[in-house]
Parts: C-alpha cells; structure tokens; sequence
C-alpha cells in the first residue's frame, strides 16, 4: 500500500520536472533574440535619416538562423493620416542568416523622407524574426523618425550653368518664363527676386526687369513666372547676362538670365502659326551645328555654317535659312548668306550647309564682338512660322596678312595697242608691319609681267596700311579677241607669303594695223604733243596739267585723252573729252597727286578718236619734273637726290659741294705751308 503511493509520487515528481524543463525551454527560446535600438536622428524631406539597433541571440546553447527584419509604415503622431511607407525603410544587411549562441551584430536602418512630407514625429514596428533550435523566436521595437519643418523651392530646368535667355531688339520688350517648384513641406509666398546683371550700357541706356508674382505655393506644388525684359531706346547690342536669385522665406534658389539685344532677325520674332512664341516652342527647330560658341575668324576666311532644321508642324513647309554676321559694339551686319527653299516633309529634318565670306577689311576690330544669327523662316509666311539661333565668335588676325582688295583695269574693254590703266589695291590685315612689299601684275598669253617699286605697309590699326600701284600697260597688236584674266599679286613676308586677285580684260576684235600706231582702219594722224607745265610741286594735293596738242589736220578732230601715269605719283585722267583743231590746242586738266617725290616722273598720254576709224589713236610720253615743296629735300635723302639725277633742287646743292670741296683742294696745294 505505502509501495504504491510511492510510486505515485515519484510520477507525479517526475512529471512536474519534465513540464518545469519544457516550461524553461520555451521561455528561454522565446527571448533568445533581443534588439536595443537607436533611432535615426531627425531629417529633412527629401533627405534619408540613418539610425541602427543592436540584434543578439540571448541563447546560450544554440545559434539563431534565418533571421529577416520587416517594418511597418511608420504613422504620422500628431496627423495620422500622414505616414512614412514601409517601401522607404531599409536595413543593412536586410537578413541574417546566423547568428551564434550569446552572439550579437549591428543593423543600420534607414529611412528616406519623402519630399513635402509634413513636420511631425512618425512611427512604427520593426519585427526581427528567426529560428532557435527549430522553433520560432520573435522580436519587436518601435522606430521613430522626425521629420523637420523645411523651406525649400527649386527652379528645374535652368541653373547657375543652363541660362534662360530673352532676345529683343532696342526699344522693344522680350519675355521669358520659368517654373518655382516648392520641395519643402512649408507653404511658400511672399517671393522676391533680386539679380547681379548690369542692366545698363556703357552710355547709361538702361534694361528693366519685372517678375510676375507665383502668389502661394503649396508643398509639392509648381507655378510658373514670367520675366518681362524693357530694352531701352539706343541701348548697346550686346549679352547682358547674371544670376537671378529667387527667395521665398529663408528658401531660395539661383538660376543664369541671359539678356540679349540683338537686330531684327525674324521679322516678327520667333513666331509659331503667327503666335510669338520661345525657341525651344517654334514648329522650326533649329539645329547649328557648325560654327560652335568661340571660334576663331579671320579676314577673308569662308565660314562654313551647317544648320538642320526639323519641322515640328503637322503639315509640310517650304523653308529658307540665312545666316548673319553681326558686329554688335558696331551694331552693323558684316556679311550674309541665304540657302535655297527646300520642303521639309512634318516631322522631318533637312540640312543646310553654306557658305559665308568674311570680308577682307581692316576695320574689323578684334575687341568687338561679332555674332553669327540664323533664323529659319517659311518661304513667303516669315510673320507665320520663324525661328532663330545665334553663336558667339571670336575675331582673330594672323601676324602676316596682306591682301589684294581690288585690282581694277580702265577701260576692261580694249583693242590691240590700247593702252590700259591697271589698279591694284592692297591692304594690310595683319598684326605686324610689313617692309619691302611689292605688287606684281601678270598674263602669260598677253606677255603682261609688270612689278612694282618696294614698299612699306603699316599693321592694319596704322595710319598707312593700304597702298595703291597701278600699271599703264599696252595691249599687243597681235592679242587674240577674247577675256583674259589679270592677275594681281602682293608679295609680304620678306616674300615668303603671297595673295592674289583677278579681274578680267576684254579683248575686242583689232582692226588693221598702221604705222602710226593706230588701230580701226584710221588713216595716220598728224599729232604731236608737248606741255606747258614746266614743274610739278610734291606734297600738294594735286597739279594743274598744260598739254599742247598740235595738229597739222585740216580738219577739226573730235576725240578723247587719257593721261596714265608711271607709277602711283598721280591719278589717272580716262577718256577726257576733246576737240582738236588745226594748230595748237591747250589742254588743261588738274590730277589728283598720290605719293610723289621729288624727281623726274612719266606719264602716258594717249588720244583716241571718238569715232572708230576717224583718225589713228597716237600715244605719247611726257617726262615732269617733280620738285620738294618749299625747297625741302625728298624723302630718298640728301645724297638720295644727289645721285638719282632727277632733283633740280639736289643737283644746285651737289654743285655748291663740288665748288667748296675744289676750294678745299685748292688752298691746300698751293697755299700749304713749307716743312
């Protein structure tokens, strides 16, 4: 009896350790994973907040494996129905695959704000679940952000490197817009906008801004400004360009303005359908690509400008492109070219390429700024469909650059053993002064191989940079009918470099050839020629001509003169007007000096008749003798003079030299002293 009650306690004892041990085991796995955590610190919308929490395995015996973190959304305190999704929570690392007995790690959280979200504390459930000996172990805390209050307000699309640019043409107006977006999670008003732009030209004409007001914009939502640009009358056409600073509270943002006062480009402005409207809104839209921004032009250079044009239009469009060359500080168009119409289908591309020619000036100064416009018009509709683009250049000049500008042959239309005037005009474009320049004119079919004297040219901001040679040359008997082209060439560069023109001469059919020299079938003409002008004085201006015709005809004769000089002392006299009777005939006539010196100089004296065939065309040379103005020596020198035997003035002082170096002589061998 005692046995058997023994027995029944000894179960029941026995029974009690075994749920005493399951009781144990199942408490210590249930805390076998514990976190501490760190919540993130406070943060700003649109900004993430990192915070962390320390996870450990409490189990003494066993690892805890498979262990994954999830959070739910985290729920605004104070305003529920804001919150945090739990797509914006991330942990590193995200899971744990084991983690041993006693064994701990640290996980980061982080948390991205979402823009405009309201200022407020935010929270909610983090769960850390894994496996300890084979059963399950849990763990939660609760995570808690706070979220700022943020003023912030952003202007897309244009920054302190991407400019919003207003076109306009003095005395008008130009517009422009951009957009204020509000990024904070405060209602933004009360906005100003301030600028660091020069808005007024060097002779005080001035440039007015007026901003539009956004009025109030509320977190997470955009309104729009309109900039209204007032060019004033006769201000400079040039890039007026800054920063624009938009502030509403203590929120501010910074974007470039370009202003540019520019010349009528599109006859209305860019329009779209008759509408004005912004480039980059135009149905033509335009793609420069060539030239780029900077570069580099030279006088005389041809600038090849290749633009695409793409029709944004529903319908399809004949259209034009011309390009400009602008000279803003001199507000003048340097030069121009204008492609041809092609039809561009809707929603197609053509490329243009052209030609533009620099001019070959002087007066283009490289501390200009000279812009390059191209607009793109529909042919015949420019009021209804234009658009334009513009790049900036940079006008260079090379050291050593000297070009023919024109060469000019008087009269273009000769006959065989005319006489012919030929001009050439030469300018020196580059930066440094040219010594010993000559200009050489030439034809291999008609033997023509004429070369100036040598000359000096200044760089082209001197006084004497340009130069004019001309060339009195006789066409030869026995020259075909027919064009020829003369060549007109300057040698620069210590005559290293060369640059040539050409311009052409007409050759008409030659009559039958007399031993007067005549042509057109004229009888021999019985002329002679003398002058009354018995010096010419350098440094005036210009000279009165005396020429005596004398004519044993008996018979008036009706004709004309020309007068060409050898050389550039003076200007030509072409196909004067007159009448020759029987005897003398003074002829008076005043030339336009050029640079003569003192000396003996020639000229061409030709008579034609003014009727082909009336009489022979006779050619004369006439020899003027050139004196200093005032008694000054020429500029070839004292000794200069004395040796080219062609000053009157330096001959008498020779001979004084002469006499007082005999006297000289003269004392010392009859009158020396005796040793």
């Amino acid at each position: 009896m005692i046995t058997g009650v023994k027995d029944k306690m000894n179960k029941k004892i026995f029974m009690s350790g075994v749920l005493m041990a399951i009781l144990l085991l199942l408490v210590n796995t249930a805390f076998a994973l514990q976190t501490v955590n760190t919540d993130p610190s406070a943060a700003n919308p649109g900004a993430s907040a990192n915070g962390s929490f320390v996870l450990t395995n409490d189990d003494a015996a066993n690892p805890a494996t498979g262990i994954s973190i999830s959070s739910a959304a985290l729920v605004g305190v104070t305003d529920a129905t804001k919150n945090i999704p739990s797509s914006a929570i991330s942990f590193s690392p995200s899971s744990v695959s084991s983690l041993a007995a006693n064994g701990s790690t640290t996980i980061t959280t982080t948390v991205a704000i979402p823009s405009n979200l309201a200022a407020q504390t935010y929270q909610g459930t983090v769960t850390v679940s894994g496996t300890v000996s084979g059963a399950t172990v849990t763990s939660t805390f609760t995570l808690s952000v706070v979220v700022n209050s943020y003023s912030s307000l952003d202007v897309p699309t244009y920054d302190t490197t991407t400019s919003l640019e207003i076109r306009g043409q003095e005395d008008n107006s130009g517009t422009g817009t951009f957009t204020v977006t509000n990024n904070g999670n405060v209602i933004l008003n009360s906005f100003t906008f301030t600028n660091n732009i020069n808005l007024n030209d060097s002779d005080g004409d001035s440039i007015s801004l007026t901003f539009s007001n956004p009025g109030t914009v509320n977190p997470g939502a955009s309104a729009t400004v309109t900039i209204t640009a007032a060019f004033g009358n006769n201000i400079d056409l040039d890039n007026y360009a800054g920063t624009v600073n938009v502030t509403s509270g203590t929120a501010t943002d910074s974007f470039r303005l370009n202003l540019q006062i520019q010349p009528e480009i599109c006859s209305d402005g860019i329009v779209k359908d008759g509408d004005t409207t912004s480039s980059g809104n135009a149905f033509l839209d335009i793609d420069l690509r060539e030239p780029d921004n900077g570069d580099d032009i030279k006088p005389g250079d041809t600038l090849n400008i290749d633009v695409r044009v793409q029709n944004d239009d529903d319908t399809d469009m004949d259209v034009v492109v011309e390009a400009f060359l602008w000279n803003l500080d001199q507000n003048e168009e340097i030069a121009s070219v204008e492609g041809d119409s092609v039809n561009i289908n809707d929603g197609d591309t053509e490329t243009y390429e052209l030609e533009l020619e620099i001019p070959k000036s002087s007066d283009l100064d490289t501390d200009d700024s000279y812009v390059l416009y191209v607009k793109a018009y529909e042919d015949g509709d420019e009021d209804q469909n234009c658009n334009e683009e513009s790049v900036n250049l940079d006008f260079e000049r090379e050291a050593h650059a000297t070009v023919v500008k024109q060469v000019t042959i008087s009269p273009s239309t000769a006959s065989c053993s005319e006489t012919i005037d030929i001009k050439v005009d030469v300018e020196n474009q580059g930066t440094r002064d040219e010594d010993d320049v000559y200009i050489q004119v030439k034809n291999n079919e008609l033997n023509l191989d004429m070369e100036s004297n040598l000359f000096d040219l200044d760089d082209f901001a001197g006084n004497d940079e340009s130069a004019t040679k001309r060339f009195s040359f006789t066409v030869p008997n026995n020259a075909q009918a027919k064009d020829y082209l003369i060549e007109g060439i300057v040698y620069y560069n210590d005559g290293d470099d060369t640059q040539s023109e050409f311009e052409t001469l007409s050759v008409r059919e030659c009559g039958t050839v007399t031993n007067g020299g005549s042509t057109n079938g004229g009888s021999v003409s019985q002329l002679s020629l003398s002058t009354g002008t018995t010096s010419i004085v350098a440094g005036k201006s210009s000279a009165q001509l005396h020429l005596v015709v004398s004519s044993i005809e008996d018979r008036d004769l009706q004709g004309t003169l020309s007068f060409t000089p050898v050389g550039d002392w003076a200007d030509s006299l072409l196909n004067q007007p007159v009448s020759l009777h029987s005897g003398e005939n003074n002829l008076y006539f005043t030339a336009k000096l050029g640079e003569v010196q003192a000396g003996m100089n020639s000229a061409t004296v030709t008579i034609r008749p003014a009727r082909s065939g009336d009489f022979a065309e006779r050619q004369f040379t006439l020899n003027f003798d050139v004196v200093a103005e005032n008694g000054v020596v020429s500029e070839s020198g004292l000794f200069g003079g004395l040796f080219d035997g062609r000053s009157t003035t330096f001959w008498i002082i020779g001979d004084v030299i002469l006499v007082v170096v005999a006297l000289f002589i003269v004392k010392a061998v009859f009158f020396r002293k005796p040793f």
